[in-house]
C-alpha cells in the first residue's frame, strides 16, 4: 500500500494534470511532501492537482487512520460504571473474579497494598479491553498480574514491606495510565 503510480511510456499527456485515487479503509494520506502528493477531499478519494509531466514524484502516501480511543478510567469509574465492564468476569493474579467480586475489592480502603494493586491492575486491564492503546501498559499489566499471584489480594503487604518495594512501580505506571497521563486518554 505504497500509492506509488505511473505511466505507461509514450503515453501522451497535458504538461499537468489531476490525479484522484481511492483512499484505502482504515488509512489516511500521508502529510504533504516527499512520500505524498495528494490530500483528502472528504469523499474517500485522495486528489492531486497540478501535477507535472515527468514528475519523480509520483506518489500517494498513505498511514493508518488514527483510532479513536475511548479513554481511560479510574478505580473510581469503574467502581461506579459496571454497565461500561466489557467482561462479567476478570482473571486477576492468576483468580477469577466476577464483575460484582472485582468492584466490590475496587470499593474497599486500608493499608493492604494487594488492594491497591488489584485496584490499579484491575483498572489497566479494563482500560485495555475497551479499546484503549495498551502499548506502553501491557508489560505492567503482566507484572501486576505475577504481583498478585506472589502476594494474593487480601493478605495484607504493608507499604513499607519489601513485597511493596516491587509492587509500588508497577502500581505507579498503572496508576499513570488510568489517568490518563500514558499512551491513552483519560476519559472526557
Amino acid at each position: 500500500m505504497n500509492g506509488v503510480f505511473q505511466f505507461p511510456p509514450d503515453t501522451p499527456l497535458p504538461d499537468t494534470f489531476s490525479l484522484y485515487v481511492v483512499i484505502p479503509t482504515g488509512t489516511q494520506p500521508s502529510p504533504l511532501g516527499s512520500d505524498n502528493i495528494g490530500t483528502s477531499n472528504g469523499a474517500g478519494l485522495s486528489v492531486a492537482t497540478g501535477v507535472l509531466l515527468g514528475s519523480t514524484t509520483n506518489n500517494f502516501g498513505f498511514v493508518p487512520t488514527p483510532v479513536a480511543q475511548p479513554g481511560t478510567g479510574t478505580p473510581g469509574y469503574w467502581k461506579n460504571h459496571p454497565e461500561a465492564w466489557p467482561v462479567g468476569s476478570i482473571i486477576v493474579g492468576g483468580v477469577t473474579y466476577t464483575r460484582a467480586q472485582a468492584i466490590s475489592w475496587l470499593g474497599k480502603t486500608g493499608k493492604d497494598k494487594t488492594v491497591t494493586m488489584f485496584q490499579s491492575l484491575v483498572s489497566a486491564m479494563l482500560n485495555v479491553l475497551i479499546g484503549n492503546d495498551g502499548s506502553c501498559i501491557n508489560t505492567a499489566i503482566g507484572q501486576g498480574n505475577a504481583w498478585l499471584a506472589s502476594y494474593p489480594l487480601g493478605s495484607n503487604v504493608g507499604g513499607g514491606s519489601a513485597a511493596w518495594s516491587v509492587g509500588d512501580p508497577i502500581h505507579n505506571t498503572l496508576d499513570a495510565y488510568d489517568n490518563g497521563l500514558l499512551c491513552a486518554p483519560h476519559r472526557q
